[in-house]
């Protein structure tokens, strides 16, 4: 990797790598993280509940 590249913001990347294209996966992991936080927040409040 170049040195140029590394002090680039992400932004830069915009022609070869377009927002849309890397936005839905990042959007998926994060709510894909939200949705297990929830359930291992439920799960405990069931655990501690009985």
């Amino acid at each position: 990797m170049h040195p140029a590249e590394t002090t680039q913001p992400l932004g830069s990347n915009a022609d070869t790598h377009p927002p849309a294209v890397i936005l839905p996966p990042l959007s998926l992991d994060l709510g894909l993280l939200l949705i297990s936080i929830g359930v291992v927040n439920l799960w405990r409040m069931r655990e501690n509940a009985s």
